[in-house]
């Protein structure tokens, strides 16, 4: 199935980025347009500037281009336009401040986010327009959450005819343009190249919620940080609360109370537990339960039905079923990286399999106060 091509660019006071990209893919790929939609995201003056150079009159350059080419319809309308809105949500003019810098990061990367969310689409992204700091926040926007179909390139362009405010793509017939100190240049000889980027494709690092979550741009980041630190969890004693290196879960009652039970093996340095055969119920598993819930004072939290069915022994099927959930939900909130130090894994121990978390006692911390 043919996948519609999206471009989405930055640019500042510059739009031939639109027009020059779009001839280089073109040039490397005459089919590479067909169906295609494009997206720009500037600042309030360069979205005027892009309607009025791209868009309107009849020196509008996209039109020109489509017909000197003979390229397909490309959706690209005003609409299409996007300006970055500062920290209040009004429209920048440029980007000064930090606080300018961070309402662009989280515009763009929730523009990439958005789009990549789009089933059948791939996404064409460039560098080559903007302040580098709109650059670097699109390239690395992309890193976080770009899919196997979905490109980076840039637009190289004769240094005669880079930043000239009046050449937007080489023309099929000499056409003369002049330097400010007034020579000629011929936009038919000028060169146009695509340069593919190649980069590191992290959204499968992401957790889940990521992928649909306003998260910003430094949320994000940190969410895949934290991954590469060693493990550190915080058990709340309190409340069904984890902290995965500083990131929080929220359990269910009776999975918090599972996992506490896990912890406490840990800590003590306990086997693996071996889980309940299939069909028959665990006693002396169940009494273990029991006396962790006791132990940590933990009754009230428990439905009496809950402790009537452990009081009936611990079945196989329940305890797979909440370890599976427990896991859906580590893997949901952390990534599925950073997760896997976190789960109840199930490890080889003297022959035998069993359960366990496989954390360092001294990784764990018990908190009793929230």
């Amino acid at each position: 199935m043919t996948q519609q091509p999206i471009f989405l660019m930055v640019a500042g006071l510059s739009p031939q980025i639109v027009t020059e990209t779009l001839y280089a893919f073109h040039q490397v790929s005459p089919g590479s347009l067909e169906g295609a939609e494009l997206h720009l995201i500037t600042t309030q003056e360069g979205a005027h500037r892009a309607e009025l150079t791209l868009l309107t009159g009849a020196n509008a350059r996209l039109p020109r281009l489509i017909a000197d080419y003979g390229l397909p319809e490309i959706r690209f309308s005003t609409h299409h336009l996007h300006v970055i809105p500062d920290c209040h949500g009004r429209p920048l003019d440029d980007i000064r401040t930090p606080d300018d810098n961070a309402a662009a990061a989280n515009f763009i990367t929730r523009m990439v986010r958005d789009v990549t969310s789009r089933p059948g689409t791939a996404l064409h992204v460039s560098l080559a327009g903007g302040r580098k700091t709109m650059g670097f926040y699109i390239g690395y926007a992309l890193s976080l959450y770009g899919r196997e179909q979905d490109t980076l390139s840039h637009v190289l362009v004769s240094e005669r005819f880079e930043s000239h405010p009046e050449f937007f793509y080489p023309t099929p017939q000499s056409q003369v343009i002049y330097t400010r100190d007034g020579k000629p240049l011929d936009t038919h000889r000028a060169e146009v190249t695509l340069a593919s980027i190649p980069f590191v494709r992290l959204r499968d690092e992401l957790p889940e919620e990521a992928l649909v979550q306003q998260l910003s741009f430094s949320d994000a980041v940190a969410l895949l940080n934290a991954a590469t630190r060693p493990p550190q969890l915080t058990v709340s004693l309190s409340d069904p609360l984890l902290w995965c290196n500083g990131i929080a879960v929220t359990l269910e009652p009776m999975e918090w109370m599972l996992y506490l039970w896990f912890v406490h093996r840990c800590q003590q340095r306990a086997e693996p537990l071996a889980p309940p055969v299939e069909g028959y119920p665990d006693h002396e598993l169940a009494d273990e339960m029991l006396n962790i819930i006791r132990h940590y004072d933990l009754d009230d939290r428990v439905s009496p039905r809950s402790l009537t069915a452990l009081e009936g022994g611990l079945e196989l099927g329940p305890l797979r079923t909440r370890r599976s959930t427990l896991h859906r939900k580590l893997k949901q909130r952390l990534g599925r990286r950073l997760a896997e130090p976190f789960m109840i894994d199930n490890v080889r121990y003297q022959g035998h399999s069993g359960w366990a978390l496989t954390l360092q006692p001294e990784q764990i911390t018990l908190n009793h106060h929230e």
